[in-house]
């Protein structure tokens, strides 16, 4: 074999290694920014010294949590009722 030949054959490998590397990298990158999109999703906000509120802001869901002053029920509960008022505002 002559050496143009062997010279062109390496550079093609080489070129091939690198472009398939750039392409594992780019899809690397993709997977972590599909990882990262929830992030900043979720709103919370305290209402007032007795409602503390949740907002999805992808999908327009909210729960509601109501805190009593002596303990009572911590569980939050999907906010129905208020969504229905503010579609019917706009």
């Amino acid at each position: 074999m002559d050496k143009k030949f062997v010279l062109s054959l390496t550079l093609i490998i080489i070129l091939g290694v690198i472009i398939l590397g750039l392409f594992v990298k780019i899809n690397q990158l993709e997977n972590i920014l599909n990882e990262t999109k929830y992030i900043g999703r979720y709103r919370f906000y305290k209402a007032n010294d007795v409602n503390m509120v949740i907002l999805d802001t992808a999908t327009g869901r909210m729960w509601i949590k109501y805190i009593h002053p002596t303990g009572g029920n911590d569980e939050w509960t999907e906010e129905k009722e208020l969504l229905r008022l503010i579609e019917k505002e706009e």
